[in-house]
C-alpha cells in the first residue's frame, strides 16, 4: 500500500513501526527524495498533523513538509523525510539550547479554551488529569495508598502555580526523539499532531522525563510571559512525577504492558521528590 501511494518500488520501502492499526514506514521516491509514510485504519486520523505543521510552519518553526494526506479510510499523510538523530542530555548546551528556543517559539504562541479538548481553563484541565492518573494508580494496589496520598497533597501545593494561567500552545508529546539533530546540527521537529493548548512546564516535563538532565544549566535562558522561579523549581517536578504516571498508564493500555513496570517504578522514583509536609 506504502509503495501504491508513493509510487516508491517495494524494495525502496522500510517500515518503522507497526502497531495497533498504524503504520509508519520510510520510503525512498523514484525522485531519491525520502519521505515518511503514515497509515492507520480510520478515517480522518491526519488532520490535526496538518493543521500544526501549517500553524508551526507560519512560527518560524522547522517542521517536515507535507507532501500528500488522504482522509480514508486508511488514512494516509506522506511528509518530507528528516534525517539525523534524536537530541540527547548528552548533546552540547548550543544544541540543547536550540531545542528550548525553538519550545520557546512554541510557548509564544498563545492558547484559547478547549484544554484537553472539552475543559474551559487550564487548571480544570489538570484537575481532571491528576484525579484520573492518581485514581488509575491508586487501584492498581502497586503502592502504599500513603504514596498516593504524597501525590495529593503535592498537587494541591502546586495547583496555585496552574490556576489563573492562559498557558501557552505546547507540543504536549515532545520527547527528545521528536527533535532531530540533522546536517550542520540544526534542530528540526517531528511527529506534531499533539500541538495544543496547554501549560509549557508540560512539555518541559516531558523532556525532562525522557532524558534526565537535558535540560541541565539552561533554564535560566527560558522566558515565557506567564511563568517565574516556582513554576520551574516547583512544578516542573510535579509534571515529571505526572507524566511518568501517565506512561505508565499509556503503556499499559496501548503500548507496552511489560513496560508499564518501569514507568510505575519512574514515577515511585519521582514521587521522592515531593516536598515533605511541615
Amino acid at each position: 500500500m506504502v509503495a501504491t501511494e508513493t509510487g516508491a518500488a517495494p524494495d525502496a520501502v522500510e517500515m518503522l513501526t507497526h502497531r495497533h492499526g498504524r503504520l509508519v514506514c520510510r520510503a525512498t521516491l523514484p525522485s531519491g527524495a525520502e519521505v515518511v509514510v503514515k497509515v492507520t485504519t480510520s478515517a480522518g486520523q491526519f488532520a490535526a498533523e496538518v493543521a500544526a505543521v501549517a500553524v508551526l510552519k507560519a512560527a518560524g518553526l522547522p517542521v517536515s513538509r507535507v507532501r500528500a494526506v488522504r482522509d480514508g479510510p486508511p488514512s494516509v499523510i506522506v511528509l518530507d523525510w528528516t534525517p539525523g538523530r534524536a537530541i540527547g542530555a548528552d548533546d552540547n548546551v548550543p544544541l540543547r539550547h536550540e531545542v528550548l528556543e525553538i519550545l520557546g517559539k512554541v510557548h509564544r504562541l498563545p492558547a484559547a479554551p478547549p484544554y484537553g479538548g472539552v475543559n474551559p481553563d487550564l487548571v480544570t484541565w489538570i484537575d481532571g488529569w491528576c484525579h484520573h492518573a492518581l485514581h488509575w494508580w491508586a487501584r492498581r494496589g502497586e503502592i502504599d495508598p500513603t504514596g498516593v496520598g504524597v501525590a495529593r497533597r503535592w498537587y494541591r501545593r502546586v495547583r496555585p502555580l496552574i490556576a489563573g494561567r492562559a498557558g501557552s500552545m505546547i507540543m504536549m508529546d515532545a520527547p527528545p526523539d521528536h527533535f532531530i539533530v540533522g546536517p550542520g546540527d540544526r534542530v528540526r521537529l517531528i511527529d506534531v499532531a499533539e500541538l495544543q493548548p496547554g501549560d509549557p512546564v508540560m512539555d518541559l516535563a516531558v523532556l525532562s522525563l525522557h532524558a534526565p538532565g537535558i535540560l541541565a544549566g539552561l533554564l535560566d535562558r527560558y522566558d515565557q510571559a506567564e511563568l517565574d522561579d516556582r513554576h520551574l523549581s516547583e512544578l516542573l517536578p510535579f509534571y515529571v512525577f505526572l507524566r511518568a504516571v501517565a506512561a505508565a498508564q499509556w503503556s499499559a493500555h496501548v503500548l507496552d504492558p511489560a513496560g508499564c513496570a518501569t514507568w510505575l517504578s519512574r514515577a515511585a522514583t519521582e514521587l521522592r521528590r515531593a516536598p515533605r509536609e511541615p
